[in-house]
């Protein structure tokens, strides 16, 4: 709470306090993942504005991850130890697209990444929406 100069205090003027990437990163696979749905569309953003941008060559994905899931953003060119393994940190797609879309990113990492190529997340969508 901030307590204004007439008494009053105001909640919604306080930033929640940012995670640490590697607080986050501790968490298991499936709650990162958490957040997570296919129900939405995927987000283009930039692709269509500006020609000549590619989504390898912005950190679009990572900061709309940051931003929604309040965790800091990692540093692209450094390794990070987690779990003991040393990996640099990723902002990985549930979706087979590449979109800016936070709903479909969630923070992984590089062998994650790779791993998750191989999974068709509609369908695994689709087969608990349909146990639910």
């Amino acid at each position: 709470m901030i307590l204004l100069k007439n008494g009053i205090e105001v909640p919604f003027l306080i930033k929640p306090e940012t995670q640490s990437i590697l607080e986050h990163m501790k968490m298991s696979k499936k709650q990162r993942q958490e957040h997570c749905t296919l129900n939405d569309e995927c987000n283009w953003q930039d692709l269509y504005v500006n020609p000549n941008a590619t989504w390898r060559n912005h950190r679009y994905p990572k900061a709309f991850l940051s931003m929604f899931l309040n965790t800091g953003i990692p540093d692209g060119s450094k390794y990070y130890i987690i779990n003991g393994i040393k990996s640099k940190i990723q902002a990985a797609h549930i979706c087979s697209n590449q979109c800016f879309n936070p709903l479909h990113l969630y923070w992984a990492t590089h062998q994650e990444n790779n791993d998750d190529k191989n999974i068709d997340y509609y369908k695994l969508f689709r087969t608990f929406q349909e146990s639910a």
